[in-house]
């Protein structure tokens, strides 16, 4: 998708440094990876403790162990 925009020198400039990277087009990708990446992050931690149905740490080791004998 071509698009144009007008990002500011001094922030782009700040941003190719950090992600290590040349190009205008490598720092927008990495920017847009990386906040997919965050938003991700943000939905699995709201879910966090709201499963009823995941085994706890003990219950999987007692199942282990049943399937040992």
């Amino acid at each position: 998708m071509k698009t144009t925009i007008d990002i500011p020198d001094v922030i782009m400039e700040e941003a190719a440094s950090y992600a290590n990277v040349k190009t205008k087009r490598e720092v927008i990708l990495t920017a847009l990876k990386e906040y997919n990446q965050n938003r991700r992050v943000e939905k699995v931690i709201a879910m966090m403790g709201t499963f009823k149905t995941i085994m706890t740490n003990d219950e999987i080791e007692a199942m282990e162990t049943q399937e040992d004998l």
